[in-house]
């Protein structure tokens, strides 16, 4: 994101906008991945997203947790979806989006693993295990969790008062953008190739629907605008630009 464009050079020369102000599209998502019958399975959430230019840092940090963030809740929504919670209860599951959260503080932050222990407290091993066979029985996919505020479950180790069960304020120093403002997903999450390779005037608006108008002021209709698709003509694939924190494994 500091660099403000996508790996393809091809897509670093459209003139693209969000709500009429310079924008850049970058990809991000998650994916998880299992081996069966010989072959490697890959079900992804990756798509593109649209970011406004000359946004200062720390509003890119917004805009980066934002997405981050959405991004999560996208790929949890996906392993809660038939067929994948046919095999796998994952979706969801209690410690999910915190554990997001904290992965996201720790690349943007530079935490280690010991100050990241420390920031959100720690009990011993065997107080872990009392709780896990005390309070998630079926498993901890069995407990949800839509938010990314950690699910606390009954202690007395290492809490003292009131601030040792508080949210970290150290993972708090970040608010999340919300969409619409400074980013968008594009409907579908993609880029029409046809709208790329015309080197057409590309505006997303708010919402994330987008319109084009090729050189000359030709209007241009987009898909989410109704035009039948061009099965010869692929959907423009964006190379990503921000890092995965993590890869799922969840059938083994």
């Amino acid at each position: 994101m500091e660099t403000e464009q996508g790996d393809d050079v091809e897509l670093r020369s459209v003139d693209l906008t969000l709500e009429g102000a310079p924008a850049y599209v970058l990809s991000f998502g998650e994916e998880m991945r299992t081996t069966a019958f010989g072959m490697t399975l890959r079900a992804s959430t990756e798509h593109a997203w649209v970011v406004k230019k000359g946004l200062l840092p720390a509003v890119r940090e917004e805009v980066a947790l934002g997405i981050f963030l959405k991004a999560s809740y996208e790929f949890e929504r996906m392993q809660s979806s038939v067929p994948y919670r046919w095999r796998t209860d994952s979706g969801f599951s209690v410690e999910d989006l915190a554990s997001d959260l904290i992965g996201f503080y720790i690349a943007f932050r530079g935490f280690t693993m010991d100050q990241m222990r420390n920031i959100c407290g720690e009990v011993s091993v065997k107080e872990s295990y009392r709780i896990w066979d005390r309070y998630t029985p079926h498993g901890i996919g069995s407990l949800k969790n839509y938010t990314a505020k950690p699910h606390l479950f009954p202690t007395t180790e290492g809490v003292y008062t009131a601030a040792d069960i508080a949210f970290p304020p150290q993972l708090a120093t970040i608010r999340p953008a919300p969409g619409g403002g400074d980013w968008v997903s594009p409907e579908r999450g993609v880029l029409d190739s046809r709208l790329v390779q015309m080197k057409a005037k590309i505006n997303v608006s708010k919402v994330g629907r987008v319109g084009a108008a090729a050189p000359g002021s030709i209007a241009v209709p987009s898909r989410s605008q109704g035009r039948p698709a061009d099965n010869r003509s692929r959907q423009w694939g964006i190379q990503p630009v921000l890092r995965r924190v993590r890869t799922r494994h969840v059938l083994t």
